[in-house]
C-alpha cells in the first residue's frame, strides 16, 4: 500500500512538473511574441555596395531658381531671380547672407558619400531608412530647367554620424554628411539676419541681472561698484574684462518671431536669466577720406535688454500628451515645460543621437 501512495505522488508531482514547463513554455513565447510585434523598424540588412562618393549636381547657388524644403520644422520656399532672392509668403523677409548662400550651395552642389544598397527587388520600403513620411525633402530647379528631389533619413549606426539619402527616380540608398543634414533640418526662420548689439563696454554705465542670483552693478563717477543687493567697490581690472566680452557677444541664429514663438519651450516665460544695459547717450560723428569731420548726430541713451533661456544640455520637465510622430516616434505635445537641472558645461564633440 505504501508503494503504491508513493508511486502516486510521484506520478502527481511529475504531471505538476510538466504543467509548470508547459506555462513557462507559453509565457516565454507570448513574450517573445509581444516583443516582436513592437519591435523597432529593423536596418535592413542588404550587401553594401562599397561605391564612392557620387555626384548628382555640380552648379552654384546663383544656378538656383526655386528651392523647397520640407522638415520637421514645417515647410519653406526660396525664389531667387537676377540674384535676388526672397521668401515665398514672406514679403519682409531679410536673408542672412551666409546662411542663404549655405543653404543655396549644398541644394546645387549635391553629392552622395556612399551608394549603400540598391533596392531593386530587395522588398525593402523606403520607410526602414527613414525615408517616408516625415523625412527631410528637399527640391530644387535650377536655370537650366532642370529639377532634383532628395530625401534626407536616419541616421547611419555608424560612429561618424552620417544619414541615409535618397534621390527621387534612383533605386539606391546612399550615405550623406552630418553637414547636408544639419543644413536641411533648420527651419526657414533659421536663414533670417541676424543684427549685431555692437556694443562699446566705454558707454555702458550700468548692468543689472535679474533671475537667480540678481545683482545690478554701477558706474558712478568713474569707479564701478554693485549697488544691489548691497553697495561694495568693484575691482577695475575685472569689470574692464566683463566690458570687454560684453563687446563680443554675438547672436548666434534667429529662430522665430518672439510673437509667435511658444517662448516656455524655449525657458523664455519667464526668462530664465536677463541682462539689461544702460547705454549712456553718445555723438555718432562721420568723418570724410581725409579724416575732416563732416557730420554729427546726437545720439540718446537707452536700455537694452538680453534674456536668456535654455541651453543645449539641460534637462526638462515636460507635461503634456503623449503621441506618435508621422516616423513613429514617441514624443510629447507639451503644454508647460520647467527647468529640471542645469547644464553647466558644454557637450561633448560626440553629443549626436543621445
Amino acid at each position: 500500500m505504501a508503494v503504491r501512495k508513493r508511486a502516486v505522488r510521484a506520478e502527481r508531482k511529475k504531471r505538476r512538473l510538466m504543467l509548470i514547463s508547459l506555462f513557462s513554455l507559453l509565457a516565454t513565447a507570448a513574450v517573445l511574441i509581444i516583443v516582436y510585434v513592437n519591435r523597432d523598424p529593423e536596418i535592413p540588412v542588404l550587401e553594401r555596395k562599397g561605391d564612392v562618393s557620387v555626384t548628382f549636381s555640380e552648379r552654384s547657388a546663383s544656378d538656383i531658381v526655386t528651392l523647397t524644403v520640407q522638415n520637421s520644422e514645417g515647410e519653406y520656399t526660396i525664389h531667387q531671380e537676377n540674384g535676388v532672392c526672397r521668401m515665398e509668403g514672406r514679403e519682409d523677409f531679410v536673408f542672412s547672407k551666409d546662411m542663404l548662400s549655405y543653404t543655396l550651395s549644398n541644394a546645387a552642389y549635391v553629392y552622395a558619400e556612399e551608394a549603400l544598397f540598391d533596392l531593386s527587388g530587395s522588398g525593402y520600403p523606403l520607410h526602414d531608412f527613414g525615408l517616408a513620411e516625415g523625412c527631410i525633402r528637399v527640391q530644387a530647379t535650377y536655370t537650366d530647367g532642370t529639377q532634383l528631389s532628395f530625401r534626407i533619413g536616419n541616421i547611419l549606426p555608424e560612429e561618424t554620424p552620417r544619414y541615409y539619402f535618397y534621390v527621387e527616380g534612383d533605386s539606391r540608398i546612399f550615405a550623406t554628411s552630418l553637414d547636408m543634414q544639419e543644413t536641411f533640418m533648420l527651419s526657414g526662420d533659421s536663414l533670417h539676419a541676424v543684427t549685431d548689439p555692437a556694443l562699446s563696454g566705454d558707454l555702458i554705465d550700468k548692468i543689472a541681472f535679474t533671475g537667480e542670483n540678481p545683482f545690478t552693478v554701477e558706474l558712478i563717477n568713474g569707479e564701478w561698484y554693485l549697488t544691489a543687493p548691497f553697495r561694495y567697490p568693484l575691482n577695475a581690472v575685472k569689470m574692464n574684462a566683463l566690458l570687454d566680452k560684453l563687446e563680443e557677444i554675438r547672436l548666434a541664429q534667429y529662430v522665430s518671431p518672439a510673437e509667435k514663438a511658444e517662448l516656455s519651450a524655449y525657458g523664455l516665460a519667464p526668462a530664465r536669466r536677463t541682462m539689461t544695459l544702460t547705454i549712456a547717450p553718445s555723438i555718432l560723428t562721420g568723418y570724410d577720406e581725409n579724416g575732416q569731420v563732416i557730420a554729427e548726430k546726437q545720439l540718446d541713451g537707452y536700455e537694452l535688454a538680453f534674456a536668456c533661456g535654455n541651453d543645449i544640455g539641460d534637462i526638462l520637465g515636460v507635461e503634456g500628451e503623449v503621441f506618435k510622430t508621422k516616423t513613429e516616434e514617441i514624443s510629447i505635445r507639451a503644454k508647460s515645460v520647467i527647468l529640471l537641472s542645469k547644464s553647466l558645461l558644454p557637450l561633448p564633440n560626440k553629443f549626436h543621437g543621445l
